[in-house]
């Protein structure tokens, strides 16, 4: 059966049918084109004229189409002025569906809603966005048709108002850049507003699921969560827990590879993201360092450069560009990783602690009342704690250091106004100002001690404390 729709104002006449067996029926309109196929379809609206095999339904009034049974349901949203013809396009595979059409007043959009019940298949695609799903019950509303659509911005405003929710066991591969592959998600709710914004949610005491690809790498990771909240440039997840699937690690800095990460909430951008944590609930995240030791960190909240996850960043994955010859040799550093109230657990006593920390590449900033690094048997408490990675040259403010000494002697300490450290020829000058001493009943002052260290002895057990890497035997030749 056909039905073209007409809205030329005349009178008409309320009719309702009911049809079995139906192969296809079809609804057309300037705004809309809707397709259906049922074991058994009934339908109320008001016909223009006579019935007959071409009737005209008025699309100013209600209308309301019920299908049971094997059903394939298609509602297109159309541009009555192209270049763009079709919208947005929902579809149906479900035991049972109904759409019911408001009357449109005016001739640009037209309102309606298509439930579906029991969907095997459901697919929707517009503005760039598309999602294939199966759910216990869908429900899509909103408005078909655009009167013009011409630029980008034109075919997103005729989706504003729209929405498809899915519920009941929701499984949906949704794509939201086409330049980019799909995530898989898993949970009790799916919406979709505005063709644009998604959220995934879950009933009491259940979490939501998400595979998808890192950028660039595309290794695979699985999120889960309370919730999450994502846009084409956004994503927020709520009571998150990250794991990269591979080799690679989720995010990396100062040596420390991080495959698992957890806290109250996630914020991510194109450009960054945001872990933020809790007295109850704090950051934590676990992995290796490069030699493969586990590492661990707790804190209240991480920020670290992200190219998105997965489909999120448009640009992820595209070639390196080309270096000219009047361009700057890219860096090879690790991206800036700021930690705020963290503990970071190294293995092997080394930990540091503090309210916040700066890992810039190859440089580690500690701040704190007070900020703690501890390791190979000492630790140093400051205002603040400066350490390059590569010769490990120390730069503090006013502080003190905790040291033990071998074979159960009594531990000493230093406290002074600051250490300052740098490079001079082929040994490290660390200056300790104004150092007071104490190591059992002795004590001791001083205005300044310098001290003279073999760089390359000194980067070695730099290596050794922070990094792991065994030190040469004695006599053996440091590496340089």
């Amino acid at each position: 059966a056909g039905f073209q729709e007409s809205s030329d104002g005349a009178m008409g006449t309320p009719f309702r049918f009911e049809v079995v067996g139906v192969r296809e029926l079809r609804l057309d309109s300037p705004l809309e084109r809707s397709i259906f196929s049922a074991d058994r379809i009934s339908l109320d609206g008001v016909v223009l004229g006579q019935l007959g095999a071409e009737a005209t339904l008025d699309r100013h009034a209600t209308s309301e189409i019920r299908a049971e049974g094997g059903v394939r349901a298609t509602v297109e949203s159309l541009s009555v002025q192209g270049p763009l013809e079709v919208l947005a396009k929902w579809s149906m595979e479900a035991a049972s569906a109904t759409l019911s059409r408001e009357s449109a007043a005016g001739e640009e959009r037209a309102p309606f809603m298509l439930v579906a019940e029991g969907v095997s298949r459901g697919h929707y695609e517009g503005a760039g966005v598309s999602a294939d799903l199966s759910a216990t019950r869908v429900e899509v509303g909103g408005f078909v048709g655009s009167k013009e659509a011409v630029t980008e911005a034109q075919r997103d405003a005729a989706l504003l108002g729209s929405s498809l929710v899915a519920t009941g066991k929701v499984e949906a591969l949704i794509k939201m850049n086409p330049s980019r592959p799909p995530i898989r998600t898993w949970g009790d709710r799916f919406e979709l507003t505005d063709g644009q914004r998604g959220i995934l949610g879950a009933e009491a005491g259940r979490r939501v699921r998400v595979r998808g690809q890192l950028p660039e790498s595309n290794e695979p990771y699985v999120l889960t969560a309370r919730s999450v909240d994502f846009s084409r440039t956004t994503l927020e997840a709520r009571k998150p827990i990250l794991e990269i699937e591979a080799s690679r690690p989720l995010i990396e800095f100062g040596g420390i590879r991080l495959s698992r990460i957890s806290g109250e909430s996630l914020e991510a951008t194109r450009e960054s993201a945001s872990l933020v944590g809790s007295v109850e609930s704090p950051v934590l995240g676990t992995g290796q360092n490069r030699e493969g030791q586990d590492v661990a960190i707790r804190a209240r909240r991480i920020d670290f450069p992200l190219r998105g996850l997965s489909e999120f960043d448009p640009d992820a994955g595209a070639p390196n560009r080309t270096i000219g010859p009047d361009d700057p040799v890219p860096s090879e550093q690790d991206d800036d990783v700021e930690l705020l109230g963290f503990e970071l657990n190294l293995g092997d006593g080394r930990v540091l602690k503090g309210d916040r920390g700066e890992f810039d590449g190859d440089r580690l900033r500690l701040e704190g009342k007070p900020a703690t690094l501890g390791m190979a048997g000492f630790e140093v408490s400051a205002e603040f704690i400066e350490v390059d990675l590569v010769d490990y040259l120390l730069h503090t403010g006013r502080g003190s250091i905790q040291a033990r000494r071998e074979g159960g002697a009594e531990p000493f300490s230093i406290d002074f106004a600051g250490i300052e450290s740098q490079l001079v020829a082929d040994e490290i000058l660390v200056t300790i100002n104004a150092p007071s001493l104490v190591a059992g009943a002795d004590s001791a002052r001083a205005d300044f001690v310098a001290l003279f260290l073999d760089r390359l002895r000194w980067k070695a057990k730099g290596d050794s404390a922070y990094r792991g890497v065994p030190e040469p035997a004695p006599g053996a030749t440091a590496p340089g």
